[in-house]
């Protein structure tokens, strides 16, 4: 209600203005408009790459699509006008009736396109999937395809689908390019808001960067030629819809391709959401084409992950609202499979994993299954998901064997205790337990500590949160732990190598903090649970040094359940060996 006011209001008022300067004017400002968004959507995807890999800042990454849209529209529609106004520094004089007619007119052509522009440049933006009342696309109401993201509704004053139709025809016109925005998003007024469809109204991440995840491979099940079905063993006998309401039954002529994306620690939740990869139909698309070059998008079915328990692969229908897949485990590198229907006379062109494309034909390893069955064995067994990764091999040879469990151990603590009060003053987030979820601080030693914190519970911070399925592993590597920063190991890892810890089946964890000490009067502390370090050469990591004393550093590890940890190293070259293994007993 609120989007369909708002746009209702600027349209006129900028179209009423624009009325009241002429014909001659308001056609000047329509053609500045016009060209501005023309070069804005050719500029949008390879800028709003740039953008995201400015930063990891939340704020930064939710408003990446948004901003690369909007902000060079209107600097080049700003740009634009002040030419125009250089070149031609008089207006045209018509009959009053053609003035205010024609500025009506080109009036409501610059104000359509301006507020289209900003709608589907909003909708790409971390915000709250009903953000002002509009929601083009949710789930839908037919009880029957229950699950299934379809188009809902439209603004009263169509300008975002208006909008989209006049540069994406002109994408294969006259402004035509081998990257067309027609071909590429066929749907561009609904894709922002479906990744919006997440958990806590969209509070979750609807973008990630270009090297947070990768399609490792690809599966089909059927005759991917259409000549056969897939029948009910591979759809299954729940009924899907398609993005324009169409059943997907499993009778239907066409196949199931699925493809299984691994995600790095760099596409975990920040913040209270303890460091796990959520992802939503809405976030994973497919992007179709027909014999007649028209495009389409179709959302999963289903997706394929580890389970809850520990080494356990299950497959989840996309049959409800609201549910959304959650990796488990604290793992750093979290594989997972999604599939889609697609009908007989389409094909697979690219996998859009949270808005950023990925060619299908440069993903490798096609694997073709008869039947559903055939591919139930490999899920069961999780070689599915794991099958194609390639075993680390490591180098032991400066590494020390550790029994002592006060060195490496399963902790939470924070190492002291802080003041709620001041922790929040520094920037560091607590959830209503008063445990830190994220953030990172320097505290004085007057500031902390028993002594100097209040005795009421619910005043101090003692703990860091962190997920039901995982657990904190602190592994010490200061300048008096062999083993630690100034070992032989670590003089032989690389700089820009990540910390790990490895269990016993070869899964790797890496660190998401530390804590920090020294003989000075501070006390440092990073946990970013959706943040990993990159290693030695992480930035904001205290240096150890032989000459100085007194040197505390605590590594923060995050792990999966019911684990044993092996080997902490610094990439491929072990620091320590755990004997035996952490967990073990």
């Amino acid at each position: 209600m609120f989007m369909n006011i708002l746009v209702i209001v600027f349209v006129l008022s900028v179209a009423y203005a624009w009325m009241t300067r002429g014909v001659f004017n308001a056609m000047l400002h329509a053609l500045c408009v016009f060209f501005a968004g023309a070069i804005a959507f050719a500029l949008w995807e390879p800028l709003a790459m740039i953008v995201l890999g400015l930063s990891d800042m939340p704020l930064v990454e939710g408003i990446a699509w948004g901003v690369s849209l909007i902000l060079p529209f209107v600097i080049l529609m700003i740009v634009f006008r002040v030419i125009t106004d250089k070149v031609v520094k008089a207006n045209i004089k018509s009959a009053t009736a053609v003035d205010y007619a024609g500025g009506a007119v080109f009036g409501l052509i610059s104000s359509g396109l301006t507020a289209g522009v900003l709608v589907i440049g909003i909708s790409y933006m971390r915000l709250p999937s009903t953000f002002l009342g509009y929601q083009p696309v949710y789930y839908t109401s037919d009880r029957s395809g229950a699950g299934s993201l379809v188009k809902t509704d439209k603004l009263w004053l169509p300008v975002d689908s208006v909008t989209a139709m006049v540069y994406s025809n002109l994408s294969e016109g006259s402004m035509s390019s081998s990257e067309s925005l027609k071909k590429w998003y066929p749907d561009l007024t609904l894709t922002g808001y479906a990744a919006r469809i997440n958990p806590g109204d969209g509070a979750a991440r609807n973008a990630i960067t270009e090297d947070a995840f990768k399609v490792m491979s690809s599966y089909t099940i059927g005759d991917a030629t259409g000549a056969g079905s897939p029948k009910s063993d591979a759809v299954g006998e729940h009924s899907f819809v398609d993005i324009n309401g169409k059943a997907i039954t499993p009778q239907m002529a066409g196949h199931v391709a699925g493809y299984v994306v691994e995600f790095g620690p760099s596409a975990k939740e920040k913040g209270s959401k303890g460091g796990q990869v959520v992802i939503s139909n809405g976030q994973i698309r497919l992007l179709t084409e027909k014999a007649d070059g028209s495009t389409g998008t179709i959302f999963p079915i289903a997706a394929i992950s580890e389970s809850s328990d520990q080494g356990q692969y299950g497959r989840w229908l996309f049959d409800s609202e609201d549910l959304f897949i959650t990796s488990s485990g604290g793992k750093s590198r979290i594989p997972m499979g999604f599939e889609f229907f697609v009908p007989a006379d389409e094909t697979p062109i690219a996998l859009y994993v949270k808005n950023i494309r990925v060619p299908v034909g440069s993903i490798a390893a096609n694997t073709e299954f008869a039947t559903a069955s055939a591919r139930e064995k490999l899920i069961r067994s999780g070689e599915l998901l794991t099958g194609q990764r390639v075993k680390r091999e490591f180098d032991l040879s400066e590494s020390v064997k550790v029994e002592d469990r006060s060195i490496a151990r399963f902790a939470e603590t924070v190492g002291t205790v802080l003041p709620s009060q001041l922790v929040k003053q520094r920037g560091m987030r607590i959830n209503d337990d008063n445990e830190v979820t994220e953030g990172t601080a320097i505290f004085r030693d007057e500031e902390i500590g028993r002594s100097n914190t209040p005795q009421t519970k619910s005043l101090r911070v003692e703990k860091f949160a962190y997920g039901n399925s995982q657990r904190m592993v602190q592994v010490s590597v200061g300048s008096d732990v062999e083993g630690g920063l100034l070992s032989e190991a670590a003089n032989k890892a690389e700089l820009d190598e990540p910390f790990m810890l490895i269990d016993t089946d070869g899964n790797e964890y890496e660190a998401v903090g530390f804590i920090y000490s020294d003989s000075s009067d501070e006390y440092t502390i990073r946990y970013t649970p959706g943040s990993t370090m990159s290693g030695l050469n992480e930035n904001g990591l205290p240096a150890i040094s032989r000459s100085k004393d007194g040197q505390k550093l605590t590594l923060i590890f995050l792990v999966s359940t019911r684990v044993d940890i092996q080997y902490y190293t610094i990439g491929d070259v072990v620091q320590m060996e755990f004997d035996p293994p952490i967990g073990s007993n």
